[in-house]
């Protein structure tokens, strides 16, 4: 059974005439990047940078519950003027998955951006470094019905109090994978001692491609890839073990293991 407040959302967001639905719309996380001390409040806002008529939205994230403590949500400024009332909440279905969604009560009401949608507050825990992932999210449009092919573009990377990543070697050349295992996305960390040009592939453990998020020049350093758990159709994969190959003109051969977990 669906959470209590999924459920009466999806009661509200259903009163409305059953219009056609608007267009697929990109969202993004912001800010992308933030550091914290412990203690310290922060925050992150679901965005939207299109002129869409919205009449809700409900978003799922993914955190590190050691870093990110005391999250709660409140509507993003999209909804400040709106005359109707709106209803918002936060859920917690498991430690580090919140669920948060703004809901205007009224057939007759919306609100059009661009601008904020969502936007969950939280506290900085111990210290660390975690990657906020989008595990779903759902827009409505003033019809009452979910607008198609909605994506949030990014994650957003909360770093608290003094973490620093491990420097990486000068002369070394690496892939490596954040979280593993992970739901929905993984990041994929490569670093060349040397610009190369280079394919990222991801295989099932029977040798099958499943994806190729990579294919051309990739400069010298640390580069990040998110892959989303999809093959290149656009299909969610099944959950299992996936390796991931970095392969360079220069002969190079790297190979990491991931697992994925629906």
């Amino acid at each position: 059974m669906k959470p209590l407040g999924t459920r009466l959302l999806l009661t509200a967001v259903l009163m409305g005439s059953l219009a056609m639905p608007a267009a697929a719309q990109s969202l993004r996380l912001d800010p992308p990047e933030q550091t914290l001390s412990r203690g310290q409040a922060g925050s992150v806002s679901l965005r939207l940078d299109s002129a869409v008529a919205v009449r809700s939205i409900e978003l799922t994230l993914q955190g590190d519950p050691a870093l990110i403590t005391a999250m709660g949500c409140v509507h993003g400024g999209m909804f400040s003027s709106v005359p109707c009332m709106v209803w918002e909440s936060c859920e917690f279905p498991s430690p580090g998955v919140w669920h948060g969604f703004a809901v205007i009560i009224g057939s007759t009401c919306q609100t059009t951006g661009p601008g904020e949608l969502l936007r969950f507050t939280f506290t900085g825990g111990v210290d660390g470094s975690t990657t906020l992932q989008p595990v779903s999210v759902v827009l409505y449009g003033p019809n009452g019905i979910a607008i198609p092919g909605v994506t949030v573009d990014n994650s957003a990377h909360v770093v608290v109090g003094a973490w620093s990543p491990a420097p990486v070697p000068a002369a070394g050349n690496s892939v490596a994978l954040s979280p593993n295992p992970f739901n929905p996305a993984v990041e994929i960390l490569l670093s060349l001692a040397e610009a190369d040009d280079a394919t990222v592939r991801i295989f099932d453990l029977h040798g099958r491609q499943v994806a190729a998020p990579l294919a051309g020049p990739l400069p010298a350093g640390e580069t990040r890839l998110t892959w989303r758990g999809r093959d290149d159709d656009g299909r969610a994969l099944p959950s299992g073990t996936y390796l991931f190959v970095l392969e360079t003109s220069g002969g190079r051969r790297l190979v990491s293991r991931g697992t994925l977990l629906r």
